[in-house]
């Protein structure tokens, strides 16, 4: 099972291709296997910015997956 949430609508975030005013998302997939949870940050006028990967097992032990973030953007 698959939530997405809306965590915020304003939230400024740094990123090594500069500063952003982005939306912030929650998106938290159940499996059989443990829970992985995605914070995902987006700005409406340029897409993507940053987001990062978590993995929670059945036992409650939680660590870090990857993550991406924007480093540079060119616009034509």
């Amino acid at each position: 099972m698959e939530n997405v949430v809306v965590v915020s609508i304003d939230t400024l975030i740094t990123v090594i291709g500069g500063q952003y005013s982005c939306y912030q998302y929650r998106v938290i997939n159940i499996g059989t296997n443990g829970t992985t949870t995605w914070k995902i940050f987006a700005s409406v006028s340029k897409g993507l910015i940053k987001g990062e990967k978590w993995f929670t097992r059945p036992d409650g032990s939680k660590f870090f997956d990857n993550s991406y973030e924007l480093i540079g953007l060119v616009l034509k």
